[in-house]
């Protein structure tokens, strides 16, 4: 490393874990945490969408400025300047394929198989060969993230949920209309048949609503009937 320190800020609040910090003996998560499948799955009891982004963005940040930095959401202390960190001094093959052997090696101690190291390939190819493009594309790898042999079983097939419907029956809804601004309520519903229907054609003169743009509907109120324009 340079003479720079190395100054990390907090991780718990943003992977879920820190050196020195696990709440027991036991670790950050209990050995036989149980997914809902009932699959043996210990990390994933403090794995979620926010810990994964905020980790990828802290190697993003390490593998893109060479070093700890705030940088592009990275794991260091806030600094005055984006530059080049040069904290890490591996030195890497300018050739892509040997480059990744060496990543392969220290990484993920050589288990990454064929199709993953096409993949990588191929994203380097993209991205003209470049060696931080390998990097990237090695942490996003099962191989980095887990341990043991990886097992790819090919495109997961579709899933396909067949659910049972019940004959159809008869209900009642109540529609709720929250209309923006201000609402004329003469010009949405016309009395008909009473009293307040000549009122409302004497006011209204030319604006009043005619019979054929209205819905008669049936009412307890003062009118018998009111029309619903529509």
């Amino acid at each position: 490393a340079s003479r720079r320190d190395l100054l990390f800020e907090l991780f718990q609040d943003r992977i879920g874990q820190e050196p020195f910090a696990s709440p027991t003996v036991f670790n950050f998560y209990m050995p036989d945490y149980e997914l809902p499948s009932g699959h043996i799955a210990p990390e994933f009891q403090i794995f979620d969408s926010a810990g994964l982004v905020n980790f990828l963005n802290g190697m993003f940040s390490l593998i893109d400025y060479q070093g700890v930095t705030d940088c592009k959401y990275g794991f260091g202390v806030k600094v005055d300047r984006c530059d080049a960190m040069d904290s890490l001094k591996l030195t890497l093959s300018t050739n892509s394929t040997d480059a990744l052997n060496d990543l392969d090696l220290l990484l993920t101690g050589s288990r990454l198989t064929s199709h993953v190291r096409e993949a990588v390939m191929t994203y380097s190819s993209t991205q003209n060969g470049d060696v931080k493009a390998i990097q990237e594309a090695m942490v996003l790898t099962p191989e980095f993230n887990t341990l043991g042999a990886p097992k790819p079983v090919g495109p997961r097939a579709p899933e396909t949920q067949t659910v049972a419907k019940g004959p159809p029956r008869s209900y009642k809804a109540v529609v709720n209309l929250y209309l923006g601004g201000g609402a004329d309520t003469f010009n949405l519903l016309v009395p008909i048949n009473c009293a307040l229907h000549d009122e409302y054609m004497a006011v209204r003169g030319e604006a009043a609503l005619g019979n054929t743009k209205l819905l008669e509907i049936s009412s307890s109120q003062a009118c018998p009937s009111f029309g619903l324009h529509y």
